[in-house]
């Protein structure tokens, strides 16, 4: 049998190197968590910051919907006493068209693409055939200011300002 008496271990030296690795373990550790903690902060600022961008359009868009839902009750208190009528323009490829929304019943105006004369013609008579109604008429002409051509406003304000003349309240609205 062996005695293990003789045998001296110096646990100081091997003591001071597992304290030494442990030192390091938690220097860089906490190196790790410092840096979380600033990348976490720099986050939160970022998401506040869009936070409150988000807040004000928030804040814009409930004004705009209050504004809306006040204009949409005027419309319909307004409709009582007069004949609401729509009128807008688009285009596509195979040219140039103006909705007539008369309370539901839709016309459409089709513009031979070399004359504008025709759409204008039309137009001008389609409307003076509401005019001639015993009700009163409020005509809306709505459009999109990137959408529309110049030369086709002119066309339309014209027309309505002609028969503006002729006791209709004629109103533009850019949307």
């Amino acid at each position: 049998m062996k005695n293990h008496r003789n045998v001296a271990i110096e646990l100081t030296p091997l003591l001071d190197v597992i304290l030494i690795m442990l030192f390091l373990i938690m220097t860089g550790s906490q190196s790790a968590i410092d840096e979380t903690k600033e990348k976490s902060e720099k986050a939160v600022k970022v998401a506040e910051a869009e936070a409150g961008e988000l807040r004000e359009k928030i804040d814009v868009l409930e004004e705009d919907n209050q504004l809306l839902s006040t204009k949409v009750a005027g419309l319909e208190a307004f409709s009582e006493y007069a004949k609401i009528v729509g009128l807008s323009i688009s285009y596509d490829d195979n040219g140039r068209h103006i909705l007539i929304d008369d309370a539901g019943s839709w016309d459409y105006i089709d513009f031979d693409n070399e004359s504008t004369a025709y759409g204008e013609r039309t137009l001008r008579d389609k409307l003076q055939k509401l005019s001639e109604r015993e009700e009163p008429i409020f005509i809306v002409f709505t459009y999109s200011d990137e959408k529309i051509l110049t030369a086709d406003y002119n066309m339309i304000t014209s027309v309505l300002s002609d028969l503006k003349d002729d006791d209709l309240y004629i109103q533009t609205k850019k949307f």
